[in-house]
């Protein structure tokens, strides 16, 4: 069983759910998902294209999340 880590809960109540990606434009989607979770929701900038430059960013700087890529069950 994998270990939940508690910052993240407390991200996502703060801060709450940002939809990247082709299905962000789907009409209604951020505000059907707000009314389940009781999380805000919002769609980010440039969605279509968040997710390439996401991982664009992430491999140009690798040394920067390596202690996030690494998963603890292979490990232990």
């Amino acid at each position: 069983m994998k270990r939940r880590r508690p910052e993240l809960a407390s991200d996502l109540l703060t801060n709450g759910l940002v939809l990247v990606g082709g299905g962000a434009l789907i009409r209604g989607l951020d505000k059907l998902l707000a009314e389940e979770t009781g999380l805000p929701v919002q769609v980010g900038n440039d969605p279509l294209t968040a997710v390439a430059r996401g991982t664009g960013y992430l491999l140009e700087n690798l040394d920067l999340f390596k202690s996030v890529l690494q998963d603890e069950d292979i490990h232990s």
